[in-house]
């Protein structure tokens, strides 16, 4: 293999950042078709053109007591990775979310001399100030997709470019509303309501079981409507099925995500990056999250945040209702649900507020502009106007 050609690793260690690392892929192979690409992703980055050293199934997981009961396969990663690294000699580290890992890993990059970008930048905004500031040491390069974190790590010290947000770029829906109901064969009359636990196996376990018991509840209170299940591609059937058992009327819908965001009359989300794909369709929408307690007590510890909520992030306030922990219950969840479905004013509402969230989330081409500014870091190393023609 010619010495001149370049190489990239990449980390994203969740569905998300395998989703938009695929997008960034795509652009980097379609700018500079030689490159070498390797790491961490998923399908999306493998179909992309990159070569899987591990996949994101294997290093998803939430929660502090989660991630320690994994502390040694992550260890090995860490340190198989990094030995890739002394033998492959990428030209460019980029890292995708994912901090609980990618933080650590920064470190060892760092050390090893190698230039780092980071991708879709960490939520360290709201932990405590210094980790931005450690995080500048060893960063020179920060790519973030929400408008306010550019002046937030330009103040901590990091070059920072906003490229808007590449769901901008992956959000697709090629059938109509009525081709989706008759394919899930559901009742075009009927409305729908839409139920997104999670893209990991512990969130599906965690939040499905009382999505179920809050929709068997509003049914047996007289409310009529359908109700399906958007499958994650990072969680085996099996968990779906085996938490469904019992309720056949549920209907588990795969590869259908944004549809199910799109047609649904209301969506019920686990807060992550799909509360932010829901605004895109402008679909009412709840959130809902649970964690472990001892990972709860730690984080309400650690985190400074009013809301967990993307959306209600990059709103700078409450646009959608967020149940977290023990308000994770039917009993909360049915009235917020009802008022949703049936009240127009509620809906419209929020259908407003979430289209001012969706203008504050930028232009398309997040992608696009994110392998530019790979590439001028591998050709023009030194370089510190990365944003000039990006």
């Amino acid at each position: 293999m010619p010495s001149d050609i370049k190489k990239i690793m990449i980390v994203a260690g969740e569905a998300s950042g395998d989703l938009h690392g695929g997008g960034l892929i795509t652009e980097l192979k379609r700018l500079s078709p030689e490159l070498e690409i390797f790491g961490v992703g998923g399908n999306h980055m493998r179909q992309a053109g990159m070569e899987l050293l591990y996949n994101v199934v294997e290093m998803a997981v939430v929660g502090f007591t989660e991630v320690l009961s994994k502390i040694l396969f992550f260890k090995n990663v860490m340190k198989n990775l990094i030995h890739t690294i002394k033998i492959r000699t990428p030209d460019l580290v980029i890292l995708i979310d994912y901090p609980g890992f990618n933080l650590r890993f920064a470190n060892k990059v760092h050390d090893l001399g190698i230039r780092i970008m980071y991708y879709i930048a960490p939520q360290v905004w709201a932990w405590a100030a210094h980790r931005k500031k450690n995080l500048a040491k060893v960063i020179h390069q920060m790519v973030v997709i929400l408008p306010f974190e550019k002046s937030l790590w330009e103040q901590a010290g990091i070059p920072t470019e906003f490229v808007g947000h590449p769901l901008l770029d992956s959000v697709n829906v090629l059938v109509s509303k009525e081709q989706f109901f008759k394919q899930n064969q559901l009742s075009y009359d009927q409305k729908l309501v839409g139920l997104l636990p999670g893209s990991r196996v512990q969130e599906v376990e965690r939040h499905l079981p009382e999505m179920l018991r809050t929709i068997i509840f509003l049914r047996k209170n007289g409310n009529s409507f359908d109700t399906v299940v958007a499958k994650a591609p990072t969680v085996p059937t099996w968990v779906y099925k085996k938490i469904m058992s019992k309720q056949s009327f549920i209907k588990l819908v795969e590869s259908q995500t944004y549809s199910v965001m799109k047609f649904s009359d209301v969506l019920v989300v686990a807060s992550g990056t799909a509360t932010l794909e829901s605004a895109y369709f402008l679909t009412p929408m709840i959130v809902v999250y649970q964690i472990s307690l001892i990972s709860f007590i730690i984080a309400k510890n650690l985190v400074n945040l009013h809301n967990i909520s993307l959306v209600n992030v990059v709103a700078g306030k409450e646009v959608v209702p967020e149940f977290i922990q023990n308000k994770c219950r039917a009993k909360f969840l049915a009235p917020a649900i009802q008022h949703l479905l049936y009240n127009s004013k509620n809906r419209s509402d929020m259908i407003e507020k979430l289209y001012q969230v969706k203008s504050m989330l930028g232009r398309s081409g997040a992608s696009l502009k994110t392998a530019r500014i790979a590439l001028k870091m591998i050709n023009h190393p030194y370089s510190k106007e990365l944003s000039q023609d990006i």
